[in-house]
């Protein structure tokens, strides 16, 4: 797809936002990855939330007209640093890519093209790899097919799991004018992107699928993504407003609904209790509401029951049964 020159008071067809903070050890080669694409007609918007290494420094490195670097305070949310990116982005399409994720490249390009032709698509998301240690590892597929998902079908998948990749999405920019850019409330920053394709599919925004695996999505153990009992607490606060937001359009789909608010808690309540935390109990007796005969269920609420130094005896028996070893 031809470039339409790289004059900056000419809109670029794709604005690419990228949040960043400390992201030196991977800034360069996500910035590569993006100006390698054989889409050309780009602008790629870095911001950085207060960086206290390099990563600034390595941005305005790239030397090409077409990557802005813009510097904000600190303030530790990834989707007020995506939102700042989004007042200054000028193209008809919006990519949205983690600092430390890659893109192959011809991403850009078949998704303007999907979109191009399917007018009924509000955004587009592809498939992807893992990069584990520097290897790359497939993934199942995370659809079947690659027709546009209205959303009265993409939200009780939506509900089954968040199934887009945050760096594989492009979404029209009156889309995201029409149903709000990303929360920047810190309850809800590791839901933040469920929340915007929960209130796309209630606006009956369709969503398409590239099936080429396109981007290559890091993963390490310090990733923020990675903190399991902020996900599950700010899923729960998000899946709260979606209710709240639309309750006949969600009694419409109760079954998933419940059965994702289900696993929420009793997941919540699981790690609440392990790790000796308030509101353990609480979940536990949340998810017992939601599915009464979960073995698993109550069986953690017996471990919430009993005092802290048994409790952690039982735990502790029951990890070593887990790994095979013989307990103390």
């Amino acid at each position: 797809m031809p470039s339409r020159g790289s004059r900056l008071d000419v809109a670029p067809l794709v604005s690419v936002v990228v949040p960043a903070y400390n992201s030196g050890a991977f800034i360069r080669e996500t910035i590569r990855s993006v100006l390698t694409q054989t889409l050309a007609d780009l602008e790629m918007i870095v911001v950085d939330d207060g960086s206290t290494d390099e990563t600034p420094s390595l941005v305005a490195q790239a030397r090409d007209p077409r990557v802005r670097l813009i510097q904000v305070p600190h303030s530790g949310l990834p989707p007020a640093t995506r939102n700042r990116g989004l007042r200054e982005a000028r193209g008809r399409f919006v990519a949205f890519l983690d600092a430390d994720d890659l893109w192959l490249p011809g991403k850009l390009e078949a998704q303007v093209r999907y979109l191009e032709t399917w007018s009924t698509a509000g955004c587009v998301h592809t498939a992807a790899r893992h990069l584990v240690d520097g290897r790359v590892e497939e993934v199942p597929p995370l659809r079947g097919d690659t027709r546009v998902l209205d959303g009265s079908e993409a939200i009780p998948r939506l509900l089954t799991r968040t199934f887009i990749y945050n760096s594989s999405s492009m979404v029209r920019r009156e889309v995201l004018d029409q149903v709000g850019w990303l929360l920047e409330e810190p309850g809800f920053l590791m839901a933040d992107d469920l929340d915007l394709w929960l209130r796309m599919a209630e606006g009956g925004l369709g969503f398409g699928y590239v099936a080429e695996p396109l981007i290559l999505y890091r993963v390490r153990p310090d990733s923020v993504s990675r903190d399991t009992l902020l996900d599950l607490t700010c899923t729960l606060r998000v899946l709260d407003r979606a209710k709240a937001r639309a309750p006949r359009l969600y009694r419409r789909f109760r079954g998933p609904f419940r059965r994702r608010m289900r696993y929420v808690q009793q997941n919540l309540g699981e790690i609440r209790i392990r790790q000796g935390l308030q509101g353990g109990l609480r979940s536990v007796l949340n998810s017992l509401r939601l599915e009464p005969l979960s073995a698993r269920a109550w069986a953690w609420l017996m471990l919430a029951l009993l005092g802290p130094r048994p409790r952690a005896k039982l735990l502790k028996w029951h990890q070593s049964r887990r790994h095979g070893l013989a307990p103390s």
